[in-house]
């Protein structure tokens, strides 16, 4: 088998690991949203929200965009010494930041508070989410050390297994011992400290060598001045994502920033794929440029493909069953959440069928390229925040955000068109045949909704013409001999998982 194929075998078989740690994730986030939203109410849920997203985008600023500098450049160094230096160097300086960040919330928390949610008395939420900030940070850089060694597991133990099943055990004793926002907060300090602890043990594990090395200046230095153009990159993506939340909070209060933080985590399970795949194909793209390989562009294009082909179903799903999603899981308080949600599930699929367009720019050397697509969307989505908010609500901030989404992909498309596609229109045409299978199979289903058939009977109908997707996408669609032989082993595994879970029951 070919370099090429190897490397795309690899993509394949650790996304579907990947897939199933992120899977298994959002269900426990999804069962744990479940609990906590209606037990506290869309007004304490809508602040439980707002703390964290203060964690999150001072989170970003800390991070100084080390973690994904790490994930590109150790590839780059196969001595241990130089790659020792690199993770300290990026480690000391993102929890040098971090704590200064947290001291400074944690002092202006009431100021913060007041410009948040318009009422002072809302600052402990701030000040403990502050606390947060070092174990937050130091979670996304290590993350980036796991994925700058190539390593799915560590990620996938820390991130989406330890934190969600953590925040889960916490949200089911808070409801037991009757404990409110302030105790649920704290809880996401402890998750977070534990999933530090286990990407810790892996990094210790992985290295042959954990003394300090020498210090290498030249080594460090680039470190730090290729990552700040991702540290703007990161923090437009972010408010890209956390802005309207804010103001939401700013102009309408907590009670619909609860709201809006129900159908938007809910509308993000389609980025499930996406994300899958993102986690090894930055440095995999990093390592196909390093070696001159001209098949940048078909390994985008291939990974490209199979997100679309396994996003539309889900969306299909969510789309069409708004009501069951939202207002049957979450409760009537959430209910007005309904068309935010469907807007949201549109922007969603949008930005995951037009492929991994940013991480590409990234993987071949074009982080400022990628930084000018984080801006340019990110200043959309302020103005068409700024504008849409005081007049729609919250479905004037799912449109903002599902706007700012397409000129961000369109912007990644005509970036990476002028440097690494030539096949451009093939791709074009494969991914239209994609397109007309999904049209044809979502006619009976809107259909059905037309016509009443709602609910969970809906869902389960549904899921039917899923299936005859999947078989249209499987006679139609062109595979190589590495997508064939991934979908072969992948179905070994299953087979394998069947064979022993029947052997058990």
């Amino acid at each position: 088998m070919s370099s090429d194929q190897d490397l795309l075998e690899t993509v394949f078989q650790s996304s579907f690991l990947l897939f199933f740690g992120i899977a298994f994730e959002m269900a426990i986030s999804f069962g744990g949203k479940v609990l906590i939203a209606p037990y506290l109410g869309s007004t304490k849920y809508g602040l439980l929200s707002i703390g964290m997203t203060v964690l999150i985008l001072s989170g970003i600023l800390a991070t100084f965009g080390l973690n994904t500098g790490i994930a590109q450049y150790l590839p780059r160094h196969s001595d241990p010494q130089d790659r020792m230096n690199l993770i300290i160097t990026g480690m000391s300086v993102t929890l040098i930041i971090s704590v200064l960040i947290s001291i400074i919330i944690f002092t202006f928390s009431p100021t913060i508070s007041t410009m948040i949610t318009g009422n002072p008395d809302n600052h402990i939420i701030i000040k403990i989410f502050s606390l947060a900030i070092p174990v937050h940070v130091l979670n996304r850089y290590f993350t980036g050390v796991t994925r700058g060694q190539k390593q799915t597991i560590p990620k996938v133990l820390a991130n989406k297994f330890a934190i969600p099943t953590s925040r889960l055990i916490i949200f089911i004793i808070a409801i037991y011992f009757g404990y409110e926002t302030l105790e649920i907060s704290i809880g996401y300090i402890i998750s977070f400290t534990i999933s530090v602890v286990i990407l810790i043990y892996f990094l210790i594990r992985s290295m042959d060598d954990v003394s300090l090395p020498p210090r290498n200046i030249k080594i460090q230095g680039s470190l730090i001045s290729f990552s700040f153009p991702l540290l703007i990159g990161a923090a437009m993506d972010r408010i890209l994502t956390r802005f309207d939340r804010l103001l939401i909070g700013a102009i309408q209060g907590p009670t619909e920033v609860g709201v809006y933080s129900v159908a938007y985590p809910m509308a993000l399970l389609l980025m499930i794929v996406i994300t899958s795949f993102g986690h090894l194909y930055l440095p995999l793209v990093t390592e196909v440029q390093k070696k001159k390989n001209k098949q940048t562009a078909d390994l985008f294009w291939t990974v490209s493909k199979w997100i679309s082909i396994l996003t539309i179903p889900l969306f299909l799903i969510l789309f069409l069953h708004p009501e069951f999603f939202i207002e049957g899981v979450f409760g009537t308080d959430f209910s007005t959440g309904q068309i935010p949600f469907m807007i949201l599930c549109v922007g969603f699929l949008l930005n995951s069928v037009m492929g991994p367009g940013g991480l590409t720019l990234t993987g071949i050397g074009l982080s400022k390229i990628h930084m000018g697509g984080n801006i340019i969307a990110t200043i959309f989505n302020i103005a068409l925040n700024l504008l849409l908010i005081p007049i729609f609500g919250l479905v004037g901030a799912a449109l903002a955000t599902t706007l700012a989404y397409v000129i961000q992909n369109i912007y990644y498309l005509l970036a990476l068109r002028l440097t690494i596609f030539s096949n451009f229109p093939h791709q074009l045409k494969e991914m239209a045949l994609i397109s007309v299978i999904s049209s044809v199979v979502v006619i009976p289903i809107i259909i059905l909704s037309i016509i009443g058939e709602r609910g969970l009977i809906s869902i389960i109908i549904s899921s039917q013409f899923v299936w005859i997707y999947i078989y249209l996408i499987f006679k139609y669609s062109n595979f190589n001999e590495y997508e064939k032989d991934g979908i072969n082993n992948i179905k070994s595994k299953i087979h394998k998982f069947i064979n022993i879970y029947g052997y058990w029951v």
